[in-house]
């Protein structure tokens, strides 16, 4: 809309001047009204009843025509009921599930205001698009006056088509004038065209004076006179024509008040902007619907000839408006008028007292106006005008800024607010305000959709909490929004649709300075908004920004490359019309022809490269049917020509001439010429675009902080991995890049040409999409899971009583014997776990938990309503202890039953442990072995704690009303704790007294490597391999003379090996699993082991070494060791889960290895029942990591490009051995030789392929029968002596090449050789003798043996005592408040601290800093710190919780650091590691029990100095030899495998090279430690939630303190991985589809249902089934899983151990979460930028 201001005109107040046929007032006496008399002359009343309408048309003499209908749109109609459902939903989601509570609580309600704000703009566009006014009938509109010549109906209409101008230039005017004048017509109608120049211009009006000396009806209309505070000079112009000149005569007498009801009802008003050029059809169709009298208005579209719809970031929202929103309003009654190509009655104007001018958008105002008189309107959908749209960026802005500016003046105005108009209906009144409503909409959402990823990313403000209520809420109604806002009738909309939404946001700024100004002006603070003219041209001036005076600089650097501006004429300002500009022609002399003016076409250039002057009109010049010529009169004062031309209606003809194609650019001139600020000439002061730049750095910077943000995140905080797929930083990640999607586009925009805009819009939408898509996967992904807490606290207090239960379940009878023989009644108390020995030590310590927790937090215990119970386990317990004690005598009654017998470590079954139900032990029918504790036998730290456990007991026994019980446990507690300080500087532990562990013998495979002991490394001295294809083998001869015979007539070979190899590439085992007799197994080794599928057992079978013969068979599988050959059994599963093998099955670990071609990797599994490995068939497993990774080569996983990873690690191809016949050669792959250059492993078969060039070269020389001559002389056979030559040692065999073995596990390059290719020639001058079978690598020697070894066993051992007179100290302070036990728990604290903790304790040993039965003191430190407030317990704790919740280890004092080194050092002296020696098969070994070194294959320069020392001693020394691997890492790799990596007796944190870190974290977050890591777990979440009580914390600990226990607990319940594979570790309890423990080393859930039904070893502890009565121990948490965060649901495997110190430990942090309200509502954020730099809550 080319909209004027009235207040930069001249203020010239000269006459009104009029040229043409002056206006004649249609009250006066003229011929023209008198044709006219039979129309009806009185108004047509709005809102007048049936009966006025009737009586009116009757005398109405017009055709009346229909041409617009009402359609109900059904797709939209669907649309709206499914985002009132899903809005519905969502925002009872939001306020019932969602919000945040706490501190944040404020800015989450302002967020779902924002939200609420969303929809009011959202569903009344929903609402609009359930219905539209659609044109039906004829497409041409009303009879023309030529095409209805012969038609009866007429169309009295006058139409006066007004053309506001201000400082236009002629160019633009010009084609409007004559696009009006020229269009055509119906029957009967008549036009006057209006120029209305607010500017006063001569060139104009010698325009319009020259077309109306040639007879057109065309008037100019100027000098109006101005008001200094004009605002709105559109308006004030066109009622200057309206009032003054056109209706002047029908004013009231004596006003200048229009007398509406006057003017006909066939005057019609039309109105173009300048720079609108009409149709050749408009008013035939325009009118149509304006037949019909009740419609007083008909608006059509706007069509813009010099916007292309992808390469215009703002105007693209006017597809939007023209075809979506207005067909919707109009239908429900909205009256829209848009300042051009609209025509409305001028009785309905003039009733509204014309165009208003209270505000600069009078077309918005003066279609409320037309409904608040009751008149109606209608739209055409059509495009039947065409004009200039600005695509300049200030032109652009300053527009919209005007747009939004006269919107908030009228909803911001008392007056006119359509708010406060009583004449119209509430609906209407929202009609009118939601256009300034979604205004005030985008200024208010913009910038907080800006700033909530910030926060969140930044500050770790998250306004919601997600769960899944939230991710189903939110993805039903943002997919209902999205459907709603890319809702389209074409395929080819969707693009314009999205670009409405992106053209929002860049004017986001614009429409917020236009609130601001309009409102600062209400309020008296800024002066009057006024109308500023929008320029669709700019001329190059100076920028005003730096910024853009940048663009400028850069721009002129760009144009010394490319002449594109100089080469190129400028743009036109409207494509498609021919126009002439109008000349002062001089006077012609007598024979002269007029002055000639050059023709002017489009695009059109004269020969000089400058624009064409327009051409000259010719009288003789025809008119097409799409444009229009001015005729001139030769010899007259103006020569004139404008030929409208529409581009979409007119081809050019074939024979037209045209130019010829410019010569193409350089492809750098071209490049240049992209980066053309073509959009950005001038930015004339506007802020607008530096804020949108600004914006693009700010959402990237936000993008960089999610990417910072899971980059740093510790691996404690929630997990590295866990972070990464978070929705706390994954949704605002997502979000933010869609943000940055619009300024960029902006950017794009300004600074480039057409093309780059169009590929990056094009791109900007897929990514977009793509974004929003990625955003609802991640949040599915990782949405936080709701579990039942209450739930899990109550089924853990279940499974604790039932522990008391069990243990109240028989009569159970102590023998004491400390100098006299006694019994004594010990019934009750709890089990420790599934075996019914009642251990002391774990017993008091969980009780004491248990107790303090309750009195902690009982609430939680009450919520989840298992106070009672668990109280009546604490008075259970304490009854117990008491019962035990004997203060009389002091005599306690430490343990009760002999571990031993229940042992399920080692070869359980054959040491007479015992596993069957209570009811059936043995042990329980008479008095079991009990051990006790006496004044000469003093345990401090057993009778500490239960010192402790009564002292606490009585507390909250107390504190239910039994008085006389909490007496009776208080005094027991104070003689304990008397008995426990009675040995000063003395203090033993229970252990010495009581047995808190033992060692058990163990069938285990442990890694050997063989020990040469002479030259001869064969003990049978074999020389002479011969196959034997009928036992499909390789036999030997002993005697020499019979090998030399053989011979003669087959291949003999020095090496077994080599001989193999020749059968193998024969083709001989292609059938077999295995190869055959000495063949299936490796150098010197004769034994082998066959599967039995029967009985699940490996027999063991050798071969003669007299005869050659054995392990072979038809049929039959031989295996080297027992490990493969069970191997085997699980692959054929013959050994399952429910089916476990035997023999050597039984005893070793069934291991494999499968392939993973996603990681690139392979897996180990081991299980003793073989279940792991079973689970996948043969072709998936492998016996070696070798052959597993190389499978992933021969799929292609790991190639060059993709290299392999973890056990397939460092190597991008594996390197083999293949046969070249043509050239008789064996190449090495990867090879650089020609025509093998990209040659792999996998592309040769196993006929050609070979793992080591030994077997490579007997391949060849049988493949090409021996005839040489050979290109690698390392391939080619010996020469053949002469006859007269003394027989060899050896004639005629076959020499081959040394061997180098396959490495095994756990090698690490597993898919090439380990030396260089000239060390590889050092290595076979090794071999000095035809039968010297020297070992060529030693870590390729390295096998696996089965061996007996001892394992420990522990029974609750007890390292410290000093910190657990402390904490019976603080126990019985908090029992009696008698400040005497504090002074010993502090003094105790202090020993402990000086003769305990120093040292290695502290600093070098895990477990100290886990609090369970072993360690108490960090539960004193607690209460210490607390009630004290001293600094040093503060700071004992916080080291604690440091070191679980920051993961920082612990400073270790350079004392403790330089002992340490110093034992490792002494270590490393002595002679690497003293193990037994074993012998197998008459071999020595060395045993590296404990020690599996791992290799490092780069440390190549080692390898010829070990060779030659193997040389040596293989040649000439004597005894074992201790070989040094070359290869073993020279450091502790992997602080925490429990494995010897560098072999120095030093293990993980033992080693000085490992950071001691007592505490690590899993990928999945787990804070894990050895042993049990769930309970330790647990039991460090409870200090943490006491702790975040203290007065020390502020509030940002607090809160991490509370969420990170909330976080340990969540993974135990199933918050620690991706469904379908999270895992639940509470036996019994998790969400539906969770994995849950069902395989648990309990006995009584163990054995059968049935009663009747034995139960043993054999039938309930081994068998791989799910425990029959699960429900025994449903509530019970298990041990917990590996550092790597897998488990093992088996009864033999570590991980499902259950006890009641587990229990306990897991039942006082639920309590302590639930009591103190934490969940994800006050945990669902992380933790931002900002804190983690400048304010990170640390500890």
């Amino acid at each position: 809309m080319n909209q004027r201001n009235g207040r930069n005109a001249p203020r010239g107040n000269g006459p009104h001047v009029r040229f043409g046929r002056p206006a004649v007032p249609f009250d006066g006496p003229t011929s023209e009204i008198d044709e006219e008399e039979e129309r009806p002359t009185r108004p047509m009343v709005p809102n007048a009843s049936p009966e006025a309408v009737a009586e009116y048309l009757s005398q109405y003499k017009m055709p009346v025509r229909t041409p617009l209908h009402i359609k109900v749109n059904f797709v939209p109609v669907l649309l709206l009921i499914f985002y009132l459902c899903a809005a519905a939903f969502y925002f009872y989601v939001r306020i019932t599930k969602t919000l945040v509570t706490g501190p944040v609580f404020a800015y989450g309600i302002v967020v779902l205001v924002v939200e609420f704000l969303g929809l009011s703009a959202t569903l009344p566009y929903a609402i609009l698009l359930t219905i539209s006014l659609v044109p039906k009938g004829s497409a041409t509109g009303l009879p023309a006056e030529e095409e209805g010549l012969n038609s009866t109906e007429r169309f009295n209409f006058h139409v006066r088509v007004l053309i506001p101008c201000y400082k236009e230039d002629m160019s633009v005017i010009k084609p409007t004038v004559m696009g009006a004048l020229n269009a055509d017509l119906p029957m009967g109608a008549k036009r006057t065209v209006y120029l209305c120049d607010d500017g006063n211009e001569e060139p104009k009006k010698v325009f319009i004076e020259q077309l109306a000396a040639e007879g057109r009806d065309v008037e100019y209309v100027s000098g109006r006179k101005k008001i200094p505070k004009d605002t709105n000079g559109k308006s004030s112009n066109l009622n200057n024509c309206l009032m003054n000149v056109i209706y002047k005569d029908y004013r009231y007498p004596g006003t200048k008040e229009i007398s509406w009801e006057k003017i006909p009802e066939t005057e019609i008003i039309v109105v173009f902007d300048a720079d609108m050029v009409a149709k050749k059809h408009f008013f035939l169709r325009i009118l149509e619907p304006l037949t019909n009298p009740k419609y007083a208005l008909c608006l059509s579209p706007q069509a813009f000839h010099n916007i292309h719809p992808g390469a215009d970031l703002f105007n693209n929202i006017n597809l939007q408006f023209w075809e979506y929103w207005l067909p919707g309003a109009v239908a429900w009654g909205y009256i829209a008028c848009t300042g051009t190509n609209f025509a409305i009655r001028a009785r309905p104007l003039a009733h509204c007292k014309f165009f208003p001018t209270y505000t600069i958008t009078e077309d918005y105002a003066l279609g409320m106006e037309l409904k608040k008189h009751g008149y109606k309107g209608s739209y055409l959908l059509d495009y039947i005008a065409e004009g200039e749209a600005p695509d300049e960026v200030r032109n652009v802005m300053r527009q919209r800024s005007r747009w939004c500016k006269g919107h908030m003046q009228v909803f911001f105005s008392w007056k006119y607010s359509p708010l406060t108009q009583w004449r119209l209906s509430i609906f209407q009144k929202l009609w009118y305000s939601y256009g300034t409503w979604s205004y005030i909409v985008n200024v208010i959402a913009t910038p907080v959709s800006l700033l909530i990823p910030f926060l969140s990313l930044g500050f770790g403000l998250n306004p919601v909490i997600i769960n899944y209520w939230f991710a189903a809420g939110a993805t039903m109604y943002y997919l209902a929004i999205f459907l709603v806002q890319t809702y389209f009738h074409r395929l080819a909309h969707i693009k314009s649709l999205w670009f409405a939404n992106i053209s929002n946001t860049v004017l986001w700024f614009t429409y917020t300075k236009a609130v601001i100004n309009v409102l600062l002006s209400k309020f008296g603070l800024k002066g009057g908004v006024g109308f500023k003219v929008t320029e669709k041209k700019v001329a190059e001036t100076a920028l005003a920004l730096p910024l853009a005076a940048v663009q400028r600089g850069f721009n002129r650097v760009l144009s010394r490359v490319s002449s594109r501006r100089r080469d190129a004429p400028p743009p036109r300002p409207f494509e498609g019309v021919t126009y002439a500009s109008v000349e002062k022609a001089d006077a012609p002399t007598p024979g002269a022809t007029p002055t000639s003016v050059h023709e002017f076409q489009p695009g059109g250039a004269t020969p000089s490269g400058e624009r064409a002057p327009p051409a000259p009109y010719s009288p003789l010049q025809s008119q097409d049917s799409s444009g229009v010529s001015v005729v001139g009169t030769p010899g007259g004062p103006v020569n004139l020509t404008v030929v409208v031309n529409n581009p979409r209606e007119t081809e050019p003809l074939l024979s037209e001439s045209r130019p010829l194609p410019p010569k193409r650019a350089p492809w750098y001139k071209r490049f240049a010429s992209i980066f053309v600020a073509k959009n950005l000439v001038d930015v004339g002061g506007v802020l607008d675009p530096t804020v949108l730049y600004i914006m693009l750095g700010f959402c990237l910077a936000v993008v960089g902080m999610a990417i910072w943000r899971t980059a740093t995140t510790p691996a404690g905080g929630r997990g590295a991995r866990y972070v990464s797929l978070s929705p706390y930083v994954g949704l605002p990640l997502f979000w933010a890049l869609y943000n940055s999607i619009a300024p960029f586009l902006f950017v794009v925009y300004s600074f480039t040409s057409g093309k780059p805009f169009r590929k990056a819009a094009a791109w900007g939408q897929f990514l977009g999409t793509l974004t929003l898509l990625g955003a609802v996967v991640l949040l599915w992904a990782t949405v936080p899971v709701d579990f039942n807490m209450k739930e899990a606290t109550f089924k853990a207090g279940s499974y604790l009583s039932q522990l008391r239960t069990n243990a109240a379940s028989f009569q159970d009878i102590a023998a004491i014997s400390n100098g006299t023989a006694s019994q004594k009644d010990v019934t009750g108390g709890w089990l420790i776990g599934s075996d019914p020995v009642k251990y002391g030590m774990p017993l008091a310590t969980s009780a004491s938990l248990l107790a303090w927790s309750m009195l902690e937090f009982p609430q939680g215990y009450k919520d989840a309503e298992v106070f009672d119970q668990s109280l009546q386990n604490v008075v259970a317990a304490g009854t117990y202890i008491l019962n035990n004690w004997d203060p009389t005598n002091s005599v306690f009654v430490a343990q009760v039953g002999d571990p031993t017998k229940y042992l399920t470590e080692g070869d359980a079954p054959s040491l007479g442990s015992i596993w069957t139900r209570l009811q059936n032990d043995p042990n329980l029918g008479t008095a079991r072995q009990a051990y006790i504790l006496d004044s000469t036998h003093v345990g401090v730290d057993l009778l500490a704690e239960s010192a402790a456990a009564l002292a606490l007991s009585s507390v909250l026994v107390r504190n239910s009303g039994n008085t006389q019980q909490a007496d009776s446990f208080l005094q027991g507690a104070e003689t304990l704790f008397t008995l426990a300080k009675s040995t000063p500087g003395q203090e033993q532990s229970y252990c010495a007294f009581v047995p808190c562990g033992t060692t058990v013998s163990k069938a285990k495979m442990v890694p050997v490597v063989p020990l040469p002991a002479s030259a001869n490394l064969d003990p049978a001295e074999i020389k002479c391999w011969v196959p034997d294809f009928p036992l499909a083998t390789c036999g030997f001869l002993k005697d020499e003379g019979l090998c030399l015979n053989a011979a003669q007539t087959a291949p003999v070979y020095t090496r077994r090996s080599s001989c193999c190899a020749f059968m193998r590439s024969a083709g001989v085992w292609q059938n077999q699993t295995t190869p055959q007799g000495a063949c299936a197994l490796p150098e010197g080794q004769f034994e082998c082991f066959v599967p039995q599928l029967q009985t699940r057992d490996c027999l063991t079978q050798t071969i003669s070494l007299d005869t050659g013969k054995g392990c072979t068979g038809l049929g039959q599988d031989f295996f080297p060791t027992p490990e493969s050959c069970c191997n085997q059994l699980t692959k054929s599963q013959a050994i399952t889960a429910s089916a476990p093998g035997r023999g050597v099955c039984a005893l070793g670990p069934s291991t494999c290895f499968v392939p993973n071609t996603v990681s690139r990797s392979c897996v180990q599994l081991n299980s003793t029942s073989g279940s792991q490995c079973a689970a996948f068939g043969a072709t998936d497993q492998f016996d070696s990591a070798l052959t597993c990774c190389n499978s992933l080569v021969a799929k292609g996983a790991i190639n060059s490009d993709s290299p392999g990873r973890g056990l397939c690690g460092d190597t991008a191809l594996s390197t083999c051995w293949v046969a070249d016949l043509a050239g008789k050669r064996c190449i090495n792959l990867p090879s650089a030789l020609p025509g093998f250059e990209d040659a792999k492993c996998a592309d040769f078969n196993s006929k050609t392929r070979f793992d080591d060039k030994a077997a490579c070269c007997n391949g060849l020389y049988v493949m090409v029968g021996g005839v040489g001559p050979f290109f690698d002389p390392s391939c080619a056979p010996p020469p053949t002596p002469a006859p007269s030559t003394p027989v060899p040692t050896v004639k005629a065999v076959v020499t081959a090449a040394p061997v180098l073995p396959e490495p095994t596990l756990p090698a690490r390059r597993l898919l090439e050789n380990d030396v260089s290719p000239s060390n590889r020639r050092l290595l076979q001058t090794v071999d000095v003798s035809p039968f010297l079978n020297l070992p060529q690598n030693v870590l390729a020697q390295q096998e696996q043996k089965l061996v007996q070894t001892t394992v420990p066993v522990d029974f609750y051992p007890s390292h410290t005592v000093l910190d657990d007179l402390s904490w019976a100290g603080v126990a019985l302070f908090l029992a009696t408040g008698q400040e005497r036990y504090l002074g010993d728990a502090q003094f105790y604290m202090t020993q402990h601290l000086a003769r305990e903790a120093v040292g290695a304790q502290a600093n070098t040993e895990a477990g100290y800093y886990v609090y369970n039965y072993d360690t108490a003191v960090w539960a004193a430190a607690s209460v210490l710190a607390r009630v004290t407030d001293l600094p040093q317990y503060h700071e004992q704790i916080r080291t604690f919780l440091r070191a679980w919740v920051e993961l920082t280890p612990p400073k270790i004092s350079p004392d403790v650091l330089a002992a340490k080194q110093l034992a490792s050092q002494a270590v490393k002296n002595q002679n690497m590691i003293k193990e037994n020696i074993q012998t197998f098969n008459n071999q020595s070994f060395l045993v590296f029990d404990g020690c599996t070194p791992d290799r490092n294959t780069t440390k190549e320069a080692k390898l010829v100095a070990a060779q030659l020392a193997l040389k040596n001693a293989a040649l000439g020394a004597t005894g074992p030899v201790i070989l040094t691997d070359p290869f073993a890492v020279t450091f502790e790799e992997n602080c925490n495998d429990g494995r010897d990596n560098d072999c120095d007796g030093l293990t993980d944190m033992e080693d000085p090279d490992c950071p001691f870190m007592p505490v690590q974290s899993t990928d999945l977050s787990l804070a894990w430690t050895k042993d049990a890591p769930l309970p330790n777990a647990a039991a460090a979440s409870f200090l943490a939630l006491i702790y975040s009580t203290s007065n020390k914390t502020n509030t940002d600990q607090k809160r991490g303190l509370k969420c990170w226990a909330l976080g340990q607990m969540r993974y135990m319940m199933g918050d620690n991985f991706l469904y379908p594979d999270s895992w639940s570790y509470v036996v019994g309890f998790g969400n539906k589809g969770y994995h849950r423990p069902t395989r648990i080393p309990d006995r009584e859930s163990s054995c059968p249902a049935d009663a009747n039904q034995p139960c043993d070893f054999f039938n309930g502890y081994f068998p791989g089934l799910p425990n029959p009565q699960l429900g025994l121990v449903t509530g019970a948490l298990v041990a917990g899983p590996n550092l790597d965060d897998t488990f093992t649901d088996s009864r033999t495997s570590n991980n499902t151990r259950v006890g009641a110190d587990f229990q306990t430990a897991f039942l006082a942090a639920m309590s302590g979460l639930l009591d103190m309200g934490v969940d994800v509502k006050t945990c669902g954020q992380l933790q931002g930028v900002y804190n983690d730099v400048f304010d990170s809550g640390d500890l």
